[in-house]
C-alpha cells in the first residue's frame, strides 16, 4: 500500500502587477509592462532621438514650433555634412527641401514665401502638408476656397511679396540713385547679419 505524505499549505508567491493609476486601458498596459521588466528595455524599445542621425534630425525638427531663415540654412548644411560622412553627396538646394517639408510646406521656396516678419518659418505640420505657392498665389488674388491655415498665412505671403521685390538683387541694380542704392545694400546686409545671429539659435520645440 502507497504512502501518502502531506505537506502544509504553501504561501503564495508574489506576484508583479502594476500598481498605477491609470485612466486608460493603455497606460494600464504600459504601466504593467514596465512592472514586469526586469531585464530592462530592448535597444528598439530604448531609442533616443539623436543629433548625428538625418532621420532623427528631421523628426526633431517636425516637432518643433519652426525655424528662423538663418537656422533652416545651418541645419541645411548639417544634414549635408552627415549625408557625406556616410558617402551620400547632396545638394544644399535638396536639404532645404527636406527641412521646409519637415516643418509642412511643399518646397522651401513656399516655406521662405511663408516667414514672419522676423524671419520666422513657422511650422505648419500636419496641416500645412498639401499647402503650395499656387494655392497661395490664387489666395491672395482673392480666389479659391479660404480656410484657418490659408488665412493666417496669407497677410505673410502678400507682405513678402513686397519686401522681396523692394530689395532683391534686381532691384539693386536697377536702383536709380545712389542714396536708393545703398539703402538697399544696407537692408541686405542687415538681412544676412541677422541670419547669422538666429543659425545657432536653440531650437523651441512646442
Amino acid at each position: 500500500m502507497g504512502k501518502y505524505i502531506l505537506y502544509p499549505p504553501q504561501e503564495i508567491g508574489r506576484k508583479l502587477t502594476a500598481k498605477s493609476v491609470c485612466e486608460s486601458l493603455g497606460e494600464h498596459f504600459s504601466a504593467f509592462l514596465v512592472a514586469n521588466n526586469i531585464s530592462g528595455w530592448s535597444e528598439c524599445d530604448s531609442y533616443i532621438l539623436r543629433g548625428d542621425r538625418i532621420s532623427d534630425l528631421l523628426i526633431m525638427i517636425s516637432c518643433c514650433t519652426g525655424l528662423y531663415v538663418g537656422q533652416v540654412k545651418f541645419q541645411a548644411r548639417r544634414v549635408r555634412e552627415l549625408a557625406k560622412a556616410s558617402g551620400v553627396n547632396l545638394r544644399l538646394c535638396d536639404t532645404y527641401q527636406m527641412l521646409a517639408r519637415a516643418l509642412g510646406y511643399r518646397s522651401y521656396h513656399d516655406a521662405y514665401k511663408c516667414r514672419s516678419v522676423d524671419d520666422f518659418i513657422e511650422s505648419i505640420w500636419p496641416e500645412g502638408a498639401a499647402v503650395g505657392l499656387n494655392t497661395m498665389e490664387l489666395e491672395v488674388r482673392g480666389c479659391g476656397a479660404d480656410s484657418k491655415l490659408i488665412s493666417h498665412l496669407k497677410e505673410r505671403y502678400r507682405y513678402n511679396m513686397i519686401r522681396d521685390k523692394v530689395f532683391s538683387p534686381k532691384a539693386q541694380r536697377e536702383a536709380t540713385s545712389k542714396k536708393e542704392l545703398l539703402r538697399i545694400k544696407e537692408c541686405r546686409r542687415e538681412a544676412r547679419l541677422k541670419q547669422q545671429r538666429y543659425a545657432t539659435k536653440p531650437i523651441e520645440y512646442s
